[in-house]
């Protein structure tokens, strides 16, 4: 079995598990079949932006796995978007990085996440939204990698900057 295949089939598990994991959720707080049916969201509203990954609920136990899971591209795309900025490359850190969420969208799952990119001992110079599509064959591809927030970077860290950044 090559590794594309079993990423597929690690990804299905773990989206029919989060599926799951919604379902039981809104069964929970709506406790009423009929209601259930009516309001199943579109998409899944894994985790509300600001929450920290310390914070030990089920959705958030997902999304810190999703990130584990795609972790590697994350990073990529991070590093191919500053390449043109930065004379070095930026990292991001899994605690600083949130699912915002995800959509079923022609046969592709969209999930939307936001990274905190950092150098240096974690001076911050970004606040990212990153949309990934996740085809069948469990290739990330790059939809988007906006800019929420930029941030100064102190003095002595601002010979890194081959250009300015901008929003």
């Amino acid at each position: 079995m090559n590794t594309s295949s079993k990423k597929l089939i690690i990804l299905s598990v773990f989206l029919v598990f989060l599926m799951l994991i919604t379902i039981i959720s809104i069964y929970k707080q709506k406790n009423n079949r009929e209601k259930i049916t009516n309001e199943i969201p579109t998409y899944l509203q894994l985790s509300q932006y600001g929450k920290k990954a310390t914070e030990l609920n089920e959705p958030n136990i997902c999304n810190q796995v999703l990130i584990r899971l795609l972790w590697n591209d994350l990073e990529k795309f991070t590093q191919l978007y500053y390449k043109d900025y930065l004379d070095i490359n930026p990292i991001i850190s899994d605690y600083d990085t949130q699912v915002k969420n995800i959509v079923h969208e022609k046969g592709n799952y969209v999930i939307t996440f936001i990274v905190n990119p950092y150098i240096g001992p974690h001076l911050y110079f970004a606040e990212d939204e990153v949309v990934l599509s996740i085809s069948r064959d469990v290739k990330p591809i790059l939809k988007e990698y906006s800019h929420i927030k930029i941030l100064e970077l102190p003095n002595h860290y601002k010979h890194h900057l081959k250009k300015p950044l901008i929003k």
